[in-house]
């Protein structure tokens, strides 16, 4: 039954991501690996040209699933932050 329910279901995410950035105004940090195999990197160059404000980080290797590789990233954008 559960399996039936969940082929059935419709799974619709619609994040649309490209049509809001331009509007948020707080510090923006985008990072991706280019070696992604679920997204494609493309979408974070995307969304970074549309709000140019962003800070955009590509990476080689990083995985999708584990965010390890964005601690160090994301730790030097805070204090970046804090240093303004």
């Amino acid at each position: 039954l559960i399996k039936r329910l969940i082929i059935s279901a419709k799974y619709i995410q619609k994040f649309e991501n490209d049509k809001k950035i331009d509007r948020i105004k707080c510090p923006v940090l985008i990072m991706h690996a280019k070696n992604d195999e679920k997204i494609n990197f493309e979408q974070a160059e995307k969304l970074h040209k549309l709000n140019s404000s962003t800070k955009l980080i590509l990476v080689e290797d990083g995985s999708h699933d584990d965010a390890n590789w964005c601690y160090p990233y994301v730790k030097e954008f805070i204090e970046e932050l804090e240093s303004k």
